[in-house]
């Protein structure tokens, strides 16, 4: 784990098809070319996203990206906010699972450039 990350982007890599380990790279990549701290953490099994997003907050991140899918967002809202200063953190989605019906509810973007800015300027 980076100790110096202000973002922890969370993943789920069978989600899409893989798609959303593609994208988590991406943004990674494109964060860190911006020297924009962050790491990029890929889940394994069902609950992993919500512990992972946990130790993210008692960590110290200014902020938790899901990447995947409505259940990868579920897990990830869950475990930030099972944590007293949860509240503080941001939370951010990249859609790239089968459903996301919560991000183009909110007309989301889905590029990886275009989240990517959206962190770099704090609308996320």
């Amino acid at each position: 784990m980076a100790s110096n990350a202000r973002w922890t982007i969370i993943a789920n890599p069978t989600s899409g098809k893989g798609a959303s380990r593609y994208l988590a790279n991406r943004i990674g990549s494109l964060l860190t070319d911006a020297e924009f701290p962050n790491e990029v953490l890929y889940t394994t099994k069902a609950g992993d996203a919500e512990s992972m997003a946990a130790s993210a907050v008692e960590n110290g991140r200014a902020g938790v990206l899901a990447c995947g899918g409505d259940g990868t967002f579920h897990e990830v809202i869950n475990g930030v906010m099972s944590h007293p200063e949860g509240p503080e953190v941001t939370v951010g989605v990249a859609p790239s699972g089968r459903c996301n019906d919560f991000a183009a509810a909110l007309d989301l973007p889905k590029s990886a450039a275009e989240i990517r800015d959206l962190i770099e300027a704090g609308h996320y």
